[in-house]
């Protein structure tokens, strides 16, 4: 018997052992004919019978699968398909087995293993699919791939077993089964850092590119190609580039997940300002030592060094309407200080622990614009908000200095009340006797922006007559809280609250109902006290308490 009839001849006892194994089991078998698919028989499941609890419509698909049959002398090993039969396979969303029979001389199967085209034997396909596209073959079916016996789970020669393996193997859910292998068949042989491109650049030096790297530079670029690797098999990726690139330029929007703190400390006295950053490094294989640079990237400034150099720039440019926090607010204008003044130095900290990275010795020449004046008013509303317990959200340095002369009142209230003028206003004579000196709460409105705050400042207050009435005055004024506030009532509670805490035999209280920038002032505790003059901060050189 010649070599192409004895595998004809064990192909047939094959199909029909496996088809008489098959009617045995009570299972539904088709076959398609001719068959130009690989698939040798189609399996069906029976429906599942009546459930008292699930009506047909909503019972599951009975499980299906397709087998390609494939069968040999009892001293071979391995089976054999056609590569573009194993394609054709693997392309089908539902079950497909391979039945890998051993013939014996008297043509009866001696053995019996089914190979699941999933997991590794569907990675094991797609993985020579890629290497003949690799090696630039056109005819899948010029080439084949083998399974050794022992990559398939044996199954006994008898109906029952078939079913079960076969049941076991596809599970209950056959939309699952298409999903999971839908998954597979697009991402297995995948790692980390799959994708890369190679890009050629038109740069005068390695400096360049590294500046561009780090999103510092806009870079001219000659060539870019994009390449994916599975399964070890780097091929270019045709469907991000899918014309030839001529040239054009590249800016990278740099990032890195890898989070520090940076810290710049004065050399010369205790001043200091601290930001979050991202690290990023120019992720330049073999990049030599003298073009080594790290740029520590925050939401308001950028910190670049290396190469024996440190520079400082605003990333976005600072203006008036520019929002940030007041804690960013004090470090952005606390680093120019630091700058501007002399020696310094700056510190990264990772994981808990600093690490010195650089320092300079004279002092940097940076034009700020006047921005350094408004370091002492920011310092003073950031008191005034920590006093207030109120979070840090962000805010316009605009606002901030549109309220410069309410925060110094309410900031020297509570730091330097000498610095404010007496307190002063008059009255019609009460209808009761007061005595001489009486202590006055005086409720006074903070508004920057679109923040409003109420704080209490205590006086002691004494009284003149005059042929216009009483004439009052209110020294050694003393803030006593500050609290944010939303409208009338919360600031007349307030009020009221730090009237009993202070004891004061009068209150004075803003009107919300008037323009919050010039409030009208009532007067809960004696009517006849109509209005009052707002303090105000004396002239004085020094800029801070």
């Amino acid at each position: 018997m010649s070599e192409y009839s004895e595998a004809d001849h064990l192909g047939r006892v094959g199909e029909d052992f496996f088809q008489g194994l098959a009617n045995k089991a009570r299972l539904l078998v088709g076959k398609i004919d001719p068959d130009r698919v690989g698939k040798d028989r189609i399996i069906e499941f029976k429906l599942p019978e009546r459930d008292e609890c699930l009506s047909f419509d909503k019972q599951l698909p009975p499980l299906k699968c397709a087998v390609q049959i494939k069968a040999v002398k009892q001293t071979t090993e391995r089976v054999t398909l056609s590569l573009s039969v194993a394609a054709r396979l693997i392309a089908d969303s539902h079950p497909v087995f391979v039945a890998m029979l051993k013939i014996g001389p008297e043509d009866d199967v001696v053995e019996m293993r089914l190979l699941h085209l999933l997991n590794d034997p569907l990675a094991k396909i797609l993985k020579r699919l890629r290497e003949e596209y690799a090696k630039g073959s056109t005819k899948l079916n010029e080439h084949s791939i083998s399974f050794s016996f022992g990559e398939g789970e044996q199954v006994d020669l008898a109906p029952t077993a078939l079913v079960e393996v076969l049941q076991r193997a596809i599970g209950p859910d056959m939309d699952r089964y298409a999903a999971e292998k839908t998954r597979q068949r697009k991402l297995l042989g995948y790692k980390q850092n799959f994708f890369s491109v190679n890009t050629t650049f038109d740069a005068k030096d390695m400096g360049e590119i590294v500046d561009g790297m780090l999103g510092l530079k806009t870079l001219n670029v000659q060539s870019i190609k994009a390449y994916e690797e599975r399964f070890e098999i780097k091929l270019e990726d045709k469907e991000i580039f899918p014309y030839d690139f001529t040239e054009g330029t590249m800016t990278i929007t740099a990032s890195s997940s890898e989070k520090a703190e940076v810290v710049v400390r004065s050399m010369e006295n205790e001043d200091f300002a601290k930001f979050v950053c991202e690290v990023i490094s120019p992720n330049i294989p073999n990049l030599p030592a003298e073009y080594f640079k790290v740029r520590l990237k925050t939401n308001m400034v950028d910190f670049i060094f290396g190469g024996g150099s440190l520079k400082f720039s605003i990333t976005n440019g600072l203006n008036e309407d520019s929002i940030a926090t007041v804690f960013s607010w004090l470090n952005i204008l606390r680093v120019l200080k630091i700058f501007k003044e002399g020696k310094f130095a700056l510190w990264v900290v990772r994981d808990g622990e600093e690490h010195r990275v650089g320092h300079v010795d004279e002092p940097m020449l940076i034009d700020d614009q006047g921005w350094l004046s408004l370091l002492p008013l920011v310092e003073r509303f950031g008191y005034l908000r920590n006093e207030a317990a109120v979070p840090d959200k962000e805010i316009s340095i605009k606002d901030i200095y549109d309220a410069k002369d309410a925060i110094d009142a309410a900031y020297y209230s509570f730091r330097d009340p000498g610095a404010l003028s007496p307190l002063t206003f008059k009255t019609d004579a009460p209808s009761v006797e007061l005595p001489r000196t009486m202590s006055c709460l005086l409720t006074n409105l903070l508004v920057v922006g679109d923040e409003r705050y109420a704080y209490a400042t205590k006086f002691e207050m004494t009284w003149s007559k005059s042929s216009l009435g009483f004439n009052w005055t209110g020294k050694n004024g003393q803030a006593v809280a500050i609290e944010p506030i939303f409208d009338q009532a919360s600031i007349s509670s307030f009020s009221k609250r730090m009237g009993r805490i202070s004891g004061c035999q009068l209150a004075i209280v803003p009107d919300l109902t008037m323009n919050v920038d010039a409030p009208v002032d009532t007067v809960e505790m004696d009517k006849s006290v109509e209005k009052y003059c707002e303090p105000q901060v004396r002239d004085q050189s020094s800029s801070d308490a």
